[in-house]
């Protein structure tokens, strides 16, 4: 700790303040130069708009120019007057008509907008639609009486245009159309029909959308204030408050001669352009939001990174200072660090000032010294770990021999040679794999060889009322597991399972789950009470009927713990009247991996 805290006065301490230092300085700097260049942003940005609104009105100019060449030709044109007054002519007289017309309204620049949807209706109820794959598909006579008809017969000679929901024909019937509409008149000045030229508003917007983003966006109107067409539909929903809003903004521009509004919705504030376009009474309305857009193009992360490199280089200037200093310190602490990771092999060298070799020699000292008690613990650990081992191969209970052996002399007085042999063999061989065998580890197939000479033992003494299934998986068999942790369970389903000479079975499983190996232990005995069981599990009842181990389940799951972890061990279940299971779980241990002690 004492190296540590020189290292952090000398050298972390001063990078902090000097960094410190560098980023408010860079704060400072930042804000101003980001607040000067948003205002020069702001007015080169308004600027720009103004240039953009000045083509978009080159545009229109151009656009409304023809499409009232197209008007005017089409409502003078003798042959379309002649096809919507005659009436009662033969089919080849009416062909004749319409091939008259057509060749009129081909000879205007329709064909340059193939966008246009033209549409005659006589007031005789004649009507045409000048694309033959189009037809009609609203009623002439509610087009007669609809709102733009009306100020077409009001306005002769002149061009009506208004935005509507839907067209008139089948192609533009579903969809938002911009209408200009004309009226066509005799030489007497009598109202022969109309003229309708309907265009998608999407089409139409096409002609300025590119113009547009996520921070600027241009509203068209008529004279009248309508507005015919914007890139945000918010503006073309009739009665909403955005539309109110815009239109009330551009009649008090158009009233107060200003081009350039400033105004404040929330806490956004942005300018509202307003501009007369050429073509006859028509407005262009820009809503444009430069500090967004100046917040989307000043690259912040590009300032933070040239404040990191500025604070780094400097900052790289102290560190080499500095280290120089404390360079054998530096050393010293981080082999401290691979103590602390455990690894205690390594000592470092002996440099720097008198009070850093004193400090390195001493530490030196300390490690050669804690590897030494360390060792020194292993080594009483395995011997303590051996012990215990060999306690448990030696806790036979005494009564279980006397009993065992006694059984074995009545069999040999009923001269029941080949049970009695059986009996011994059984005996004989579970004495030596308990007793003389040192090992720790064993395998699944030797673990099980050993309850087969228990249950033998327990058939002579007691009968074969209860008896044992054994069920191993092939791929289980020679897995290594801890000596005696099946024995106990099987003890105690013996013992407790069935009272009273009760018949039944106990069943020992062996397979292989994901990455582990299970094993279970399972009796349809009596069963036991949640409570009985939590105090089995816990260990703190003991029980009194004989034992052939006297090895606990919390003994036999202490044990698995110890050598394989916590996330292994034992998993007791039982129901009244229904028996009880003992699930083991340990790792795979293959025969080929065991470490023989």
């Amino acid at each position: 700790m004492k190296g540590r805290n020189i290292t952090n006065t000398l050298m972390f301490k001063l990078m902090i303040a000097v960094t410190a230092e560098i980023l408010a300085l860079s704060v400072i700097l930042h804000f101003v130069s980001q607040s000067i260049s948003e205002q020069i942003f702001i007015n080169v940005f308004t600027e720009s708009q103004q240039k953009i609104f000045d083509q978009i009105d080159e545009q229109f100019y151009k656009f409304y120019g023809d499409v009232l060449n197209i008007s005017n030709t089409i409502c003078s044109s003798d042959a379309v007057k002649r096809y919507l007054t005659e009436q009662d002519l033969s089919s080849v007289e009416e062909r004749g008509n319409i091939f008259y017309m057509q060749q009129e309204i081909a000879s205007t620049r329709l064909s340059d907008y193939t966008q246009l949807n033209v549409i005659l209706i006589g007031t005789g109820g004649k009507n045409y639609v000048y694309n033959w794959t189009d037809i009609l598909a609203v009623p002439a006579e509610d087009m007669l009486v609809n709102e733009v008809t009306r100020k077409s017969a009001g306005m002769p000679g002149q061009l009506v245009c208004e935005y509507q929901d839907s067209g008139y024909s089948d192609v533009t019937k579903s969809e938002p159309v911009i209408v200009m509409a004309q009226a066509i008149y005799s030489q007497s000045g009598h109202i022969l029909g109309y003229l309708y030229i309907a265009m998608k508003e999407v089409d139409f917007r096409g002609m300025y959308e590119h113009f547009t983003s996520s921070t600027s966006d241009i509203v068209v109107m008529n004279g009248e204030g309508q507005i015919l067409s914007s890139n945000e539909p918010a503006y073309l929903e009739k009665g909403s408050l955005r539309q109110k809003r815009i239109q009330g903004l551009a009649d008090k521009m158009q009233e107060e001669g200003l081009y350039q509004e400033q105004v404040r919705e929330g806490n956004t504030v942005e300018n509202v352009l307003f501009q007369k376009l050429r073509s006859k009474n028509y407005h262009l309305i820009g809503v444009i939001n430069p500090s967004k857009e100046f917040a989307q193009n000043y690259n912040m992360a590009q300032a933070v990174i040239i404040t990191m490199l500025v604070a780094a280089a400097a900052l790289l200037g102290i560190i080499l200072i500095v280290r120089q200093q404390t360079k054998p310190l530096a050393r010293l602490v981080g082999m401290m660090q691979n103590v602390r990771g455990g690894n205690l092999d390594e000592c470092t060298d002996v440099r720097g000032t008198a009070e850093i070799r004193e400090l390195t020699t001493t530490y030196n000292q300390m490690i050669r010294r804690e590897k030494d008690y360390i060792q020194k613990l292993i080594e009483g650990e395995k011997e303590k770990r051996a012990s215990e081992i060999h306690a448990l191969q030696m806790q036979i209970n005494p009564h279980y021999i006397y009993n065992t052996l006694a059984s074995i002399k009545m069999l040999i007085w009923q001269e029941n040679v080949e049970l009695s042999t059986k009996v011994i063999d059984a005996f004989v061989l579970l004495l030596r794999n308990t007793i003389s065998n040192t090992k720790e580890l064993v395998t699944v197939a030797q673990e099980v060889e050993n309850l087969k000479h228990y249950a033998i033992i327990n058939y002579a003494r007691y009968g074969e009322a209860v008896r044992v299934g054994y069920y191993v998986s092939y791929d289980c068999a020679g897995c290594m597991i801890p000596k005696l942790i099946l024995q106990p369970f099987v003890e105690n389903s013996f013992f407790h399972a069935y009272p009273e000479g009760q018949s039944g079975n106990i069943q020992v499983f062996a397979r292989r789950q994901g990455g582990c190996l299970v094993l279970e232990v399972c009796d349809d005995g009596v069963g036991m009470p949640p409570e009985q069981l939590k105090e089995l599990v816990g260990g703190r009842k003991a029980s009194q009927k004989e034992h052939f181990t006297g090895i606990g389940i919390n003994n036999v799951n202490n044990r698995i713990q110890l050598l394989y972890g916590a996330e292994y061990g034992v998993r007791m279940e039982s129901r009244e009247g229904k028996g009880t299971k003992a699930v083991i779980t340990l790792p795979v241990q293959e025969k080929q991996e065991t470490k023989e002690n």
